[in-house]
């Protein structure tokens, strides 16, 4: 009797007023005195708790609710399942060690989280030829869905989004394979730890929808217009910069 497949989920887990806020020197000098006047600048409810900070590179790190993180964080990978940053900002890999030691990680989940697959812009323009501006401002879903063939860990899994932003929970919907959840970090809500965990543990069953497990797969007709069209745009530049330009008829 062949063994019975281990079915995963995987957390896509944003960086900025999700997991934490940066604040630069100019920023911490006029704000830094009071927690109060960090959560306002970053619009952050004032029931999140922020940690102590760490400064590096010019910036002072906050991580929101360290103890529900460090929870969160946990409880996937004793559930055998597995993170992958996906950011919008420029952060590098170096912001892991920070979080790492902000919410006091257990050395087995620190070591496997800060080896976590980083999805930054710059990562993911030289997998998907676009601009670093364009991935910046893309939505998330449907970046996701054009990194299945350049990047083959992403295949056959489930996804889970965690993000503040609505937009980038609400492009979930293209896709069948992910499930955005919203991290309310504005607001008295801080459920969204638990309902990270309880979408990931329902998604083991065997009938969950994964990503494409093959680099040819099928495109929603809305993620494929946005990014022909970013193609286009793309090249619209380019023949900018060259000094092309063609007569309007």
């Amino acid at each position: 009797m062949l063994p019975k497949k281990s079915y995963k989920s995987t957390l896509l887990l944003d960086l900025d007023e999700t997991t934490f806020i940066a604040l630069d020197e100019l920023e911490f000098k006029q704000h830094g005195n009071t927690y109060e006047s960090i959560r306002k600048l970053k619009r952050i409810h004032s029931q999140h708790t922020l940690s102590n900070y760490i400064v590096n590179s010019g910036y002072y790190f906050f991580v929101i609710n360290p103890d529900k993180l460090k929870t969160m964080i946990e409880s996937i990978y004793e559930a055998g399942d597995d993170i992958v940053i996906f950011t919008s900002g420029l952060w590098l890999r170096p912001v892991l060690s920070i979080i790492s030691q902000l919410c006091n990680l257990s050395e087995k989940a620190s070591y496997r989280f800060n080896q976590s697959l980083f999805l930054n812009p710059q990562h993911d323009s030289e997998k998907l030829g676009l601009p670093q501006k364009n991935i910046a401002s893309l939505l998330k879903a449907y970046r996701l869905h054009g990194l299945f063939r350049p990047v083959p860990e992403l295949r056959d899994t489930h996804f889970v989004l965690l993000d503040n932003d609505r937009n980038h929970i609400a492009s979930c919907e293209s896709c069948f394979y992910l499930d955005g959840v919203i991290a309310t970090t504005d607001e008295d809500d801080m459920r969204f730890y638990d309902e990270v965990l309880e979408t990931m543990k329902l998604a083991h069953r065997e009938g969950t929808r994964r990503s494409p497990s093959s680099p040819c797969y099928y495109y929603p007709e809305v993620i494929l217009k946005t990014m022909i069209q970013l193609g286009i745009q793309e090249m619209e530049e380019e023949k900018a910069k060259m000094g092309i330009y063609f007569p309007q008829t």
